[in-house]
């Protein structure tokens, strides 16, 4: 429907005639219809993941257990920057006991231009009893940030919709 709607071609890929019958009759708009389209798709996503990954965060703060780790080494990679650029950088990895006595690796989410750690420092570990390896550094970059980017881009888009529905957009 939206390939008829942009191409004006009422025949395009429809040759019977059915969905050019179909706009015609709803008249359908080529540039708000398929805006409301993604939008609908992207709103439910975005409260979906901010859902799960806060539900995590906070299942981690109140339920996780607590544990000293070091920084054994740095492993390199890529870091993106607040400002969109991509900087190659060295992201720590943490060595860390679990109850049972088992050894996890974790990388730390932060590389070392936008961290401070070193090698032997001690940091906050927080994991789940039923996912030890599955460890994080104890810090609010680590547990919620992901949940602020997609509550934010929930919002905007919001904007966005209610900003399609007024006329605004198109």
């Amino acid at each position: 429907m939206v390939a008829i709607l942009i191409s004006g071609d009422p025949g395009f890929g429809d040759p019977p005639g059915l969905m050019s019958r179909l706009v015609s009759r709803l008249h359908l708009n080529a540039v708000r219809d398929p805006q409301l389209f993604i939008l609908s798709i992207v709103i439910p996503g975005c409260a979906l993941a901010f859902r799960s990954l806060y539900r995590n965060a906070v299942e981690m703060r109140t339920q996780g257990i607590r544990v000293v780790g070091r920084v054994i080494d740095f492993s390199g990679g890529v870091s993106h920057l607040a400002d969109g650029r991509l900087v190659s950088g060295s992201f720590p990895m943490i060595a860390y006991d679990d109850r049972s006595g088992s050894t996890h690796t974790v990388r730390r989410s932060a590389a070392w231009p936008l961290t401070r750690l070193h090698v032997g420092d001690a940091v906050e570990v927080i994991y789940l009893a039923r996912r030890p390896e599955k460890g994080v550094v104890n810090c609010w970059d680590e547990l919620y940030f992901a949940p602020l980017f997609f509550g934010v881009m929930m919002l905007g888009f919001i904007g966005i919709f209610i900003g399609v529905l007024r006329g605004l957009f198109g």
